[in-house]
């Protein structure tokens, strides 16, 4: 007050009359009432719009109605038991909901739904407990924070200064502290009751689960495995996915296909063998990581047909971002289908017979050139230069020297029907792929599980 005194005397400005003073007062709280207001506007606003997403974006897009990928998206392990290139089965026909929207769509990066406060819709039993949990603890939050800003608007206009009087001063509350005290500690043990509850729900394992599906991640794409042996659920005994039953490796961006049965309990083991990967669907509301040399698992019972998009959640390299796959849930009935009709193109594969060797076309007898290409890692080809002759067949002697991932040789509209796509090669195999005649010219050659490996060949 002294000091206030002095800086009207020292500058010669008039004591400030106590009306002025008052009504500034008021102003400043009813400013801070009007941001407090604008607050709990979008604090509202953002929960509409994390629920509306789900509706909105619940029009499906092209590709949740087409069948399963081509055999540029998906193919077929190279190996005797492997499973067909394209999945014969259609999508279910989905009902809509009483929203009229589709249950599960595949949505593109332009198309996804913008980030709200609330996680996407689950379609999974334990994505249903971990949205429940993430409710509660949502709403004790934003009750936590009207209350303390309540509380703030309050104190400033209960004790706002209307003169220069100084107030009574209180020094401590034993009922106010133990109250503060009291019910933090309350919602912290119920917290802590209901988060451990959850977890060990979603966390179970059973020991008989209705599916069990292996899915090996490597820089950077992803196989998956069905009927796969059962060493393959112990810490060091996985070798490669091509040894199960059926499987799949995907190809370019959008990556493989999971085709899983809906109210099935399904038990997927992630296995790993350069960096670490995550194992992500949004729709799933749950990450695990995929780790060399270690088994991570966990299970899931899908509750609504459709199809889901799936990431890798783990920086991992270059192309990480192109570490994509999708996840269709089907009914029990079109899951068989679907895998005995898979299980038998597998075998025709196996007892199909392979192409003759080229020969030239000029009929003096020679065979056709050979093109040498290998690979050693993820990152590119040993050369990315090639040349062979134009107008007549060539074979392609590829050596995929790369002791963790598959690759293949496949080049860019070699094809009147597009791009020649040949088998993938598993890690440490050496494979021949006999390439049609190509009119001179360059051409783009590149790994299909791998778009990143490219190079030219130039034929002439």
């Amino acid at each position: 007050m002294e000091l206030l005194r002095l800086k009207h005397a020292l500058f010669g400005l008039p004591p400030r009359p106590r009306r002025v003073r008052a009504r500034r007062h008021r102003a400043a709280a009813a400013l801070g009432g009007i941001a407090m207001s604008a607050l709990l506007a979008l604090l509202l606003a953002g929960t509409t719009m994390a629920v509306e997403p789900s509706a909105s974006a619940g029009e499906p897009s092209p590709s949740a109605a087409e069948p399963s990928p081509s055999a540029g998206e998906q193919s077929a392990s190279p190996s005797t038991r492997g499973s067909p290139a394209s999945s014969p089965v259609t999508s279910p026909s989905v009902s809509p909901d009483e929203s009229g929207d589709l249950p599960g769509q595949v949505l593109s990066p332009g198309e996804a739904a913008p980030p709200g406060f609330f996680p996407p819709a689950p379609v999974t039993e334990q994505g249903r407990d971990i949205n429940n949990l993430y409710s509660i603890v949502f709403w004790i939050a934003a009750a936590i924070f009207i209350f303390v800003e309540a509380l703030i608007l309050w104190a400033v206009l209960r004790y706002r200064r209307l003169d220069d009087t100084l107030p009574a001063q209180t020094h401590g509350n034993r009922i106010a502290e133990f109250i503060w005290t009291l019910i933090p500690a309350v919602i912290v043990v119920f917290l802590f009751v209901a988060s451990t509850t959850v977890i060990y729900r979603v966390e179970a394992k059973s020991e008989n689960p209705d599916l069990t599906v292996d899915v090996y991640g490597f820089q950077w794409q992803w196989s998956f495995g069905y009927d796969c042996p059962q060493e393959f659920g112990s810490a060091g005994g996985f070798t490669r996915v091509e040894d199960c039953g059926l499987s799949f490796t995907g190809q370019g961006a959008q990556g493989p296909e999971m085709v899983l049965p809906v109210g099935q309990l399904v038990q997927i083991r992630l296995h790993g063998s350069d960096v670490n990967h995550a194992f992500y669907v949004p729709q799933f509301l749950y990450k695990k990581d995929v780790i060399p040399g270690q088994v991570n698992r966990f299970e899931v019972r899908v509750e609504q047909p459709g199809t889901y998009t799936g990431q890798c959640a783990e920086f991992c390299g270059l192309a990480h971002a192109s570490m994509n796959f999708t996840v269709r849930a089907v009914p029990p009935s079109e899951y068989d289908a679907w895998k005995t009709q898979a299980e038998q193109e597998a075998e025709e594969r196996e007892n199909a017979t392979p192409p003759p060797s080229p020969s030239g076309d000029g009929g003096d007898g020679e065979t056709g050139a050979t093109v040498e290409i290998a690979a050693e890692n993820a990152s590119a080809f040993t050369a990315d230069q090639a040349e062979a002759p134009a107008d007549q067949p060539f074979s392609i002697a590829f050596d995929n020297r790369d002791p963790s991932a598959p690759h293949n040789v496949s080049i860019r509209g070699a094809t009147p029907e597009g791009d020649f796509v040949p088998p993938i090669a598993d890690p440490g195999q050496q494979a021949s792929y006999e390439v049609p005649p190509l009119a001179a010219g360059e051409y783009e050659f590149y790994c299909v599980v791998h778009p990143n490996m490219q190079g030219t060949l130039t034929v002439r």
